[in-house]
């Protein structure tokens, strides 16, 4: 009898078997090495006790953890959750520091301008008394404007004193035209005054411009360390 074929069967059945156990202790070496690969994290709860876990419940997700690979060894560590109180803080330092950034800034544009727009203090004072005197002419038009209101204003007065003195009515329109002159007047008046406040704020602006400059044209040298001055900067030009 010739056995051969249940020969060849047996040795088939056999090579599946090992094919399949192979594939099986594969999957299952896989299996095991994500679960022994997975992280650990590590914190510590409000009562102070340790905990070790490959999940973070919700209870402290906000809280300082480390996070530990499968050799123990801490790899990362995340920071508790910042308080209202530390972002506020926070917030506050940031917009500090960008207050201080945007005045460097300034001084740095400002003194630029100063460089570029002077060659000497000469031309520094005979711009400052441009200035003046066009706000002087100013003024002066104004004073002259006050000047011709008086003058129609005060035949006005005259004629309401007279009809108080004679105890006559004061006609409606005679009294409306006498407000509205006074009225313009203090308007005028106003103005010059916020003029004049102009004149001093320019005289002071151009004096602290002067002494810049004169610093900055006696040191070129260290122009990178004086347009970092945290002193603020001065306001442009009026």
């Amino acid at each position: 009898m010739n056995h051969a074929p249940d020969a060849l069967i047996l040795a088939i059945n056999s090579y599946t078997r090992s094919l399949f156990l192979t594939a099986a202790m594969t999957v299952s070496l896989l299996w095991h090495s994500d679960c022994f690969s997975a992280e650990l994290y590590k914190w510590v709860d409000d009562k102070g006790q340790v905990h070790y876990s490959d999940s973070v419940p919700p209870d402290a997700i906000n809280k300082k953890r480390d996070v530990i690979d499968n050799k123990g060894i801490v790899v990362d560590k995340i920071g508790a959750a910042k308080t209202k109180a530390q972002l506020e803080e926070e917030a506050r330092r940031e917009q500090l520091e960008a207050i201080k950034q945007a005045r460097l800034n300034a001084r740095r544009q400002h003194d630029q301008m100063l460089l570029q727009t002077y060659n000497n203090e000469s031309d520094l004072l005979q711009m400052r008394d441009r200035k003046l005197s066009a706000i002087n002419d100013t003024i002066t038009l104004n004073r002259n404007r006050i000047g011709k209101l008086k003058e129609d204003l005060d035949p006005i007065k005259n004629r309401i004193a007279t009809l108080q003195k004679d105890g006559k009515e004061i006609p409606d329109d005679l009294q409306a035209r006498a407000k509205a002159l006074e009225d313009h007047i203090v308007m005028r008046t106003k103005i010059i005054k916020q003029y004049r406040d102009q004149q001093d704020r320019l005289r002071e602006q151009f004096q602290q411009d002067l002494e810049r400059f004169k610093y900055l044209t006696e040191n070129q040298g260290a122009a990178g360390q004086q347009v970092n001055s945290e002193s603020g900067s001065p306001p442009p030009h009026l």
